[in-house]
């Protein structure tokens, strides 16, 4: 069985639950999903209730209106500063592909800057990389599909 965790299994809450909903959208048990993680499935379960809680609708109240978003900050600052980026053509497409599975481009930054930022964890808690240094390339492991996928067409010329 192929593993989706990272090598030492610390996703941060949201990216965790961003994989729990994709595996829970192809109709995967929570202990499948469980298994395929590294998690409890107690732990699925709870992320599964907390991604309902946030699906479902809010009551219109006399609360006060939000607050102005913050300013722009650089990258590395402290609390809930906003980051913003200009999408050039290719990070422009990459969104584009990753939004055909249905994951809103938001969550889909999240899990792809906490995937790399933990595989840099691991690289320098292992040795293997220097800390604050980057490889110049990194691999990751990808599952068999749950189903085999069947051709429409017939590859032989």
């Amino acid at each position: 069985m192929s593993q989706t965790a990272p090598p030492n299994g610390e996703l941060s809450r949201d990216a965790r639950r961003t994989l729990v909903r994709q595996l829970a959208d192809q109709d995967m048990s929570a202990r499948a999903i469980a298994l395929k993680i590294g998690v409890s499935k107690d732990t699925v379960r709870r992320d599964l209730d907390a991604l309902r809680q946030d699906a479902a609708p809010v009551a219109q109240t006399d609360a006060p209106p939000a607050p102005a978003p913050a300013p722009p900050a650089q990258v590395g600052a402290p609390g809930g500063a906003r980051l913003e980026l200009d999408l050039d053509d290719q990070l422009r497409r990459d969104l584009a592909t990753i939004a055909r599975t249905g994951v809103p481009a938001p969550d889909a930054i999240r899990f792809a800057v906490a995937f790399v930022a933990h595989g840099y964890r691991w690289l320098w808690s292992t040795g293997r990389y220097p800390e604050g240094s980057a490889p110049p390339r990194m691999a990751i492991r990808i599952p068999d599909p749950p189903t085999p996928i069947r051709r429409t067409e017939d590859p032989t010329p």
